[in-house]
């Protein structure tokens, strides 16, 4: 009797194992393949910030939505990611959101691009998009990254990862990681990694200066060739925008993220502009977001960094703007619908901005036939070009219009940084959702004209900064009252103008403990109006410390500051460090007790 349960036992599990294997591969392997993927260094974007870039393919559910989530550590902030629900993701981590991307308030950005596995069992344990939603919560810099990665291991090792990420940082850092937990579950998965650098990348062919990489399903470990021609159809496009220095956000956005051009395949017709196959296109019918992640130019302030998304296939959708500086999302975001009260209300995964674009999507079947996708693919990939071309003429109209008061917005913010508040931010982002979520489902450009005055807006708070000529500080890090400082930290000071750097020493800029002065090194980076100090030691743990930089200092005109710049800032406790060397990985601290 006990070797018969044992045998029925066994057989079950066996049974299960192959059932769960066959799920994964069909999950992961039909529904998910594939992605588009790309990291731009601000050395070649032209308007001097690092960004990337992703569309995400998913035919089994047009689901997604944007939502702000809090942080665990003050000096990182909170982060907002756009996401999906999905079951393996639940059953591997307790947790059913599943990010395709996101960018935090201190500017760190990620996305990926799944690389397809050979062996069926690491496509059941795989938990790719959980180092995104890790990274957000813990890093402010590539560094930090890569630490994550490094130390993986310790609470995953019975996990698997398979996938290429771009990430980006607000001091300059932008990368793609090759990443792999190796062939076989050993339960002490180190992390493979490789990093390729966008500050220094060059192209294969020339050897030249790229700037830029772009990848979709493969890497070194797993070369299975799916993606290529997505892949090279980007880079071409991409190459063409630097050549004419025409490569940033935008033009990723409204150029390569909406392209509907098939890639170079042997043997292969798309068919005619009415009904057109979209299997090898950038833009096709299982793309079911684009997603674009600006940080700012390095060492500039890091709540201008700006998370833009697409919550439908880009080519139909329109692109608009969320600040994880303002701790929220417009519910044309996140919510389903609005109840009786006109209250929005958020019962799924879905959103209204994703409705309203899947929606228009099949209206009246005239640019397909169908968005329903299934384990095999979508039940219709050809898409009429001709009624596409249609739409795209009010659709450009709305998002070259929220894309150009955005820009003047951001010139504001830049030249009036004591302006900048979590609710104005809010204010223009929520704007900009309504603004599109409107027109759109009124299929128009003007079925409600933009009244949003930028200039008026900034000019109502208290601030001067507008009229005068005097520099001003536009960031600090750490800010002021941030709490579980590191002990090493470096302090900086950025200005809106270039500054007499002769007269930034430590006796204008100085660190005090209490009333004890900390020895230290003052320099100035002049290519981003940035003053450092660096501690002759490390700080100590605890400790409150208060940073001032002299009203004394003025700009090369001569234009004095005209008052003092304080900032307090509390550094970690010493617990911090033992728990870091103790797990290899920092604390989840729930400040103030909540």
């Amino acid at each position: 009797m006990r070797l018969l349960y044992q045998k029925t036992f066994i057989s079950l599990a066996s049974a299960f194992i192959v059932q769960s294997i066959i799920i994964a591969f069909f999950f992961r392997s039909s529904c998910s393949i594939a992605c588009d993927i790309a990291v731009v260094s601000a050395k070649v974007s032209s308007d001097g910030k690092p960004f990337i870039w992703k569309n995400r393919d998913f035919s089994l559910s047009m689901n997604e939505q944007v939502m702000f989530f809090k942080g665990a550590y003050p000096h990182v902030g909170g982060y907002i990611i756009v996401y999906n629900f999905d079951e393996q993701m639940y059953w591997n981590t307790g947790i059913k959101n599943n990010p395709s991307g996101g960018l935090n308030e201190a500017g760190f950005a990620i996305a990926n691009a799944a690389a397809y596995e050979t062996v069926f069992w690491n496509e059941i344990i795989n938990i790719d998009t959980d180092i995104i939603r890790k990274a957000l919560i813990e890093c402010i810099t590539i560094d930090d990254f890569e630490k994550l990665l490094k130390n993986w291991h310790i609470n995953n090792d019975d996990r698997a990862i398979s996938s290429n990420f771009v990430v980006i940082d607000a001091y300059g850092g932008a990368a793609l990681y090759e990443c792999w937990t190796g062939f076989v579950p050993t339960f002490n998965n180190r992390m493979l990694y490789e990093k390729f650098d966008a500050n220094t990348a060059v192209a294969e062919d020339t050897g030249k200066f790229l700037g830029f990489i772009n990848r979709t399903n493969d890497n070194q470990h797993m070369n299975s060739g799916n993606g290529k021609e997505r892949k090279q159809r980007a880079y071409k496009l991409m190459y063409d925008l630097k050549s004419q220095n025409r490569l940033n956000y935008q033009t990723v956005m409204q150029i390569v993220a909406k392209d509907v051009v098939a890639g170079k395949t042997r043997n292969y017709n798309p068919g005619s502009m009415n009904n057109y196959s979209t299997t090898y296109c950038i833009s096709r019918a299982q793309t079911r977001l684009g997603m674009v992640a600006t940080s700012v130019s390095a060492g500039s302030d890091s709540r201008l960094s700006t998370f833009w998304c697409n919550l439908g296939e880009p080519s139909i959708g329109v692109f608009t703007p969320y600040f994880p500086y303002t701790n929220d999302v417009s519910y044309y975001a996140w919510a389903d619908q609005l109840n009786e009260a006109g209250e929005p209300v958020d019962e799924s995964d879905a959103s209204l901005l994703n409705i309203a674009i899947s929606n228009r999507k099949t209206y009246d079947k005239l640019i397909y036939h169908s968005n329903e996708g299934s384990n095999s693919g979508m039940k219709d990939k050809k898409i009429n070009k001709l009624e596409l071309l249609k739409i795209q003429q009010w659709t450009y109209l709305i998002e070259n219009m929220i894309i150009e008061e955005y820009k003047k917005y951001l010139v504001f913010m830049n030249d009036n940084p004591k302006d900048i508040t979590k609710k104005k931010f809010k204010e223009f982002s929520d704007y900009c959702a309504q603004y599109a979520y409107v027109n759109y489902t009124h299929g128009s450009a003007d079925f409600v004209e933009w009244t949003f005055d930028t200039h008026s807006t900034l000019l109502s708070g208290e601030s001067t900064d507008i009229i005068t000529d005097n520099p001003v500080v536009r960031s600090t890090s750490p800010r002021d009252s941030d709490e579980y400082v590191p002990v090493d930290e470096r302090i900086t000071i950025t200005f809106s103008k270039p500054m007499n750097y002769s007269l930034i020493n430590s006796s204008t800029f100085s660190l005090y403990d209490g009333f004890s002065y900390i020895d230290g090194q003052v320099i100035y980076n002049d290519s981003t109006n940035t003053a450092i100090f660096i501690p002759k030691e490390n700080l100590a743990y605890a400790t409150v410390y208060t940073a001032t930089i002299s009203k004394n200092i003025e700009d090369w005109a001569g234009n004095p500051k005209g008052e003092d710049h304080i900032l307090s800032f509390t550094t970690s406790p010493i617990w911090f460090k033992r728990f870091y060397d103790t797990y290899g990985e920092i604390p989840p601290v729930v400040p103030n007790g909540r």
